[in-house]
């Protein structure tokens, strides 16, 4: 139950409260006319009704206050609708919401009243579902961001190798070849690679092959020239 609720709730309670209270000193006080014996009437099915938690008043006067907190009234009493709720306040080290009825349908012209809802243990539930779930929350951005991060070495990684390979390649290293792991895209790009710098080695070898035996023809063309010579 969270604060809204409680509120709905209390609220009900109050409206079936209250049309209970106006029964019973409908049924209690007919035919007696005197304002004492309604007022005590009252003062009796309001303690039955809300006990430590009603607060009662005859115009300005308190007539009826078992409630252990001292309440500021004047929170309240400006309040002109009916069932007025105030914010939570603090009193006697509790978190307390007050209902306020400016105009008490007692069906008894005169009276108002107050309510009293302890919300402490509410608001503390509340609290630690809210750091429950944040903590909740934060173990999990870290877990995705650990396997995201994980996910991302994987996918660069091989990147990195494959930069390495051909650095190395390009500066005369025609025999590296770039590590292949995994059957994914990369890694079919990666042996492409490989087979790229297979037929570069190939290609060069056959170049410098090609370029001794230029050299030894052109020393053996020497050789002969200079025999000529002589």
């Amino acid at each position: 139950m969270n604060l809204s609720d409680l509120c709905r709730f209390q609220t009900e309670e109050i409206r079936l409260k209250t049309g209970k209270i106006r029964e019973d000193l409908q049924q209690e006080g007919a035919g007696m006319g005197s304002d004492a014996v309604q007022h005590a009437l009252l003062v009796y099915a309001f303690e039955g009704a809300f006990a430590e938690r009603g607060i009662l008043w005859k115009g300005t006067q308190e007539v009826y206050n078992r409630s252990p907190y001292c309440l500021k009234e004047e929170l309240w009493e400006q309040a002109q609708q009916h069932l007025w709720i105030s914010r939570p306040q603090t009193a006697g080290g509790r978190r307390l919401l007050v209902f306020y009825e400016p105009k008490a349908a007692f069906g008894v012209s005169g009276y108002r009243f107050a309510v009293i809802a302890d919300v402490t243990d509410l608001e503390r539930s509340t609290r630690q579902l809210f750091f429950s779930g944040l903590g909740i929350a934060c173990v999990l951005l870290l877990l995705t961001g650990a396997v995201l991060c994980r996910s991302i070495f994987r996918t660069v990684r091989p990147l990195m190798t494959l930069r390495q390979a051909a650095v190395q390649i390009a500066g005369g290293a025609y025999e590296s070849r770039a590590i292949v792991s995994g059957k994914d895209e990369i890694a079919q790009v990666t042996r492409s690679f490989n087979q790229m710098a297979g037929q570069v080695q190939e290609h060069m070898a056959r170049l410098e092959d090609a370029n001794e035996k230029q050299r030894q023809l052109l020393v053996l063309r020497c050789a002969i020239n200079g025999e000529y010579s002589a």
